[in-house]
């Protein structure tokens, strides 16, 4: 191999284009190369413009091509090593177009997700600012009727338009028949080996399983707002019964340990403990007196401190 032919293949050099055959065909005769080599001979000649160095080195390059490609050994050598070079750099080209398709399409993917993703972000963005919103009316109609901390989430009690209630009386009757409930938070699976069939989350289905084990109808029953259902051991409800003489039933029952569940953990009452203690309530009375809730919405609860409820 000549040193220019092997300078020629170092530095991937493609005679065929140099003289203007784009096929890279080897069948190409002698003759049709050296008629191309004198058209490009013309135009490129030093002699026209001596002066200017592009021109001379594009005469240069062609004649080398003709120089190659017209000696039958060196033009075989030349046309191997091309055909293996070209075959090559196509399976380089595929790859990379194979390569770039699939950049394009995982682009594109990514471009989908990330639009979803904002959509499902604003659509999230306004529902929560609808919550909040509505808690902060919650909040406002608390704080305007002062009602005690409860069910927040259900102003039913208060939203009546033709009711008019004394709130500091709804508040404290509340507070009186309101029983603090914590039940195991088991999972379904393990409620069904002790032969429940009911959901901790459901409220429904765990004021049906209270109200059996207890004895008694609850006005209304509701979660308190820490309860996590994913993680807690244990889950906190309150009850509210429609007498007294009920919440204060079922609670000294707690105490007593007259309550068979296997799910109730602990009950405990709104109020301070002693108030349910010492209390008197006659059991033919459906609601305190309104000077005694007046009374009691003064007072401030001790261990002991006692309190005897007559009839009117």
């Amino acid at each position: 191999m000549s040193k220019e032919l092997q300078q020629i293949i170092e530095n991937k050099v493609n005679l065929y284009d140099i003289l203007g055959f784009h096929n890279n065909n080897s069948t190409i005769t002698s003759n049709e190369i050296k008629k191309r080599y004198r058209s490009l001979a013309l135009k490129y000649h030093p002699d026209k413009t001596p002066n200017d160095l592009t021109l001379v080195e594009k005469f240069h390059k062609i004649t080398i091509a003709l120089n190659i490609l017209t000696n039958n050994q060196l033009k075989t050598e030349y046309d191997k090593w091309l055909n293996s070079y070209l075959l090559i750099q196509r399976r380089n080209d595929d790859v990379s177009s194979e390569r770039k398709i699939l950049m394009e399409k995982l682009t594109t993917q990514e471009v989908t997700e990330k639009q979803k993703n904002l959509i499902n972000r604003n659509d999230n963005y306004s529902r929560d600012l609808g919550k909040i919103q509505e808690y902060g009316e919650s909040l406002r109609k608390l704080k305007q009727f002062k009602m005690p901390y409860g069910d927040w989430r259900n102003l039913n009690r208060v939203s009546k338009p033709n009711i008019k209630p004394e709130w500091k009386d709804v508040a404290l009757n509340n507070d009186v028949n309101t029983l603090r409930i914590e039940v195991e938070n088991l999972p379904h699976s393990e409620l069904g080996h002790l032969g429940l069939d009911l959901q901790i989350s459901k409220k429904d289905q765990l004021q049906s399983y209270l109200e059996n084990s207890l004895g008694l109808q609850f006005e209304e029953l509701y979660y308190s707002s820490r309860n996590n259902f994913q993680n807690d051991d244990t889950i906190v409800a309150y009850a509210v019964f429609q007498k007294t003489a009920d919440s204060k039933k079922v609670f000294q029952l707690w105490e007593s340990n007259s309550i068979q569940s296997p799910l109730i953990v602990n009950i405990s009452p709104l109020i301070p403990v002693s108030f349910y203690h010492n209390i008197k309530i006659p059991k033919d009375s459906d609601k305190l007196n309104r000077s005694i809730l007046d009374q009691l919405s003064k007072t401030t609860f001790s261990s002991s401190t006692t309190i005897h409820i007559l009839d009117d």
